[in-house]
């Protein structure tokens, strides 16, 4: 099996002879396969916005050269040399840890192929890539040459202007003039965060006065073409406390790869010098880095959700001696925080998985028993139903092109056809019976009821678990808090309910695998 690699650099540049949309890239990967037939991931990887210099390490092109070195890939396939990379020494080495591994690189528009490779065809693929690298600096100069023209003429550098500012707009000739004016609005409120940090107040106080602020206001910035909200979080305070911009200086890059150069006087300045060194000296401490130590010992960790914002429940440790463990949100805009005690979630979920086995639960038995076709079908469907609807809402024609949208369209509906087509093909999990649940419990091995417990099982059943807030001080079950999602259901799993004499059987049943538990622990 052969994986698919296509990497556009700058999805804004649409010129170049070499230049291929990603579904351009993947339709001549694809035709070359069909032609040799050999088989290729259905997972394409696509990478956007992706420098061709970038090492290869830091790319999704590292890891399917790692599936090629373990055996899972037998080679990849790209349109041209430069798209698998942009520079001279990260290709070479690509490529000979491919050819080590036994596997092929193909180039289908140049018709490069490693599987026979002569010391003539290595030679041209090596000058290919010397071209592209020199092209790439040329493209990097140009674009350095052009910042550094507009950075001339008064221009910040973004897309969006720094808090208190606005752009002039002014149109001369077709373009706009992108320099900075201070807003009489937003000029205010910056100027006033920085003399509140001044005066001590924290990063957190800071941030929920200027989300208060900014609400009464009602300011707002363009995002896709569309009006929202502006939002700031602690980390945003932080960066608005640090930006020079407000001193007046702008920050331009040099050809030096990495370097800026600043220009001092660039626009008007919102506060003084003496103002922002005050600011920014403010509340300086030591920093502590997080060392994992409350996670490690936490078992839902990226599973635990809070259900009054979505994010992922983070794991901390409370109480006077800090060993109190605690899932609790840390989101910044959230309305309703939740929180709850990581042994009563953790102990909660490891006794609901014991009791979907014994109730005959089918999605759990399916994991149980190796067959997770049907939830893996089903993410396939999900996954391609959200890849169809971002794609509408997101991708611009005028970006992309009509052909070209429209093709990419209807290649993402025809993906989710067929997600769907396969779905009706693989048997749905059907319940199964307590008699039939007591024979699969009696099968499972030791290692599979020590292994209920941990991190790496529960993520292999559960999808998710959405822990509502109900408020400090009171004390509510999980079970009428938590909302347990089983991987391959849309709705949360109920909390099944035994008889006394069906409870007695299960623990007879479960007498020699509670045997060998105790062993083991």
């Amino acid at each position: 099996m052969f994986g698919i690699y296509v990497r556009v650099s700058e999805v804004g540049e649409r010129d170049g002879p070499s230049f291929g949309s990603p579904e351009e890239q993947e339709a001549a990967a694809r035709e070359w396969a069909e032609r040799a037939c050999v088989e290729v991931d259905p997972a394409t990887v696509i990478e956007l916005n992706v420098s061709g210099g970038t090492a290869v390490a830091d790319r999704e092109l590292g890891r399917m050269i790692e599936r090629c070195e373990v055996g899972e890939l037998e080679g990849v396939i790209v349109r041209y040399e430069d798209r698998f990379a942009r520079d001279v020494i990260e290709g070479a080495i690509a490529l000979k840890r491919i050819r080590d591994s036994g596997a092929r690189l193909v180039a289908t528009a140049s018709g490069f192929d490693s599987q026979h490779l002569t010391p003539d065809k290595l030679a041209w693929f090596n000058i290919q890539l010397a071209f592209a690298q020199a092209q790439r600096e040329k493209n990097r100069e140009a674009r350095v040459r052009g910042s550094q023209r507009a950075a001339e003429r008064g221009w910040y550098l973004s897309s969006r202007p720094p808090l208190g500012y606005t752009f002039a707009n002014k149109v001369e000739g077709r373009e706009r003039d992108l320099s900075l004016v201070v807003d009489p609005r937003t000029a205010p409120l910056v100027r006033e965060c920085f003399r509140r940090r001044t005066d001590g107040d924290s990063i957190r106080k800071l941030a929920e006065w200027m989300r208060g602020e900014i609400r009464t206001l009602g300011i707002t910035y363009v995002r896709k073409g569309e009006e929202v909200p502006y939002t700031i979080t602690k980390s945003g305070v932080r960066v608005l406390i640090a930006n020079r911009a407000y001193l007046g200086e702008s920050r331009v890059p040099t050809l030096t790869k990495g370097e800026l150069t600043t220009i001092k006087g660039a626009h008007p300045p919102l506060i003084t010098n003496d103002l922002w060194e005050s600011a920014n000296a403010a509340g300086r401490g030591v920093y502590r880095a997080r060392n994992g130590r409350f996670s490690s010992r936490s078992q839902l960790v990226g599973v635990a959700r809070c259900g009054g914002c979505g994010s992922p429940l983070s794991a901390h440790g409370g109480g006077k001696n800090k060993d109190q463990l605690t899932y609790s949100c840390t989101a910044e805009i959230c309305p309703e925080r939740a929180g709850i005690q990581v042994e009563k979630l953790d102990g909660f979920i490891e006794g609901l998985l014991q009791d979907l086995v014994i109730a005959g639960e089918p999605r759990v038995l399916a994991v149980l028993q190796g067959d997770d076709r049907y939830q893996q079908a089903l993410a396939v469907v999900e996954s391609a139903r959200l890849e169809l609807e971002t794609y509408i809402a997101e991708v611009r024609v005028t970006d992309v092109g009509r052909d070209a949208w429209i093709r990419g369209k209807e290649a993402r509906a025809e993906g989710l056809k067929l997600a769907r087509e396969a779905l009706s093909r693989v048997p749905s999990p059907r319940r199964v019976g307590r008699r039939k649940a007591r024979r699969e419990l009696g099968r499972l091995t030791a290692d599979d009821v020590v292994g209920l417990d941990t991190r790496e099982r529960n993520r292999r059943f559960v999808d998710r678990v959405v822990v509502k807030a109900v408020g400090r001080g009171r004390r509510v079950h999980p079970a009428e808090r938590c909302s347990v999602y089983l991987f391959g259901s849309s709705e949360p799993v109920a909390v099944p309910s035994f008889p006394d004499v069906l409870i007695d059987r299960v623990d007879v049943a479960l007498a020699p695998q509670t045997k060998a538990v105790e062993a083991a622990l």
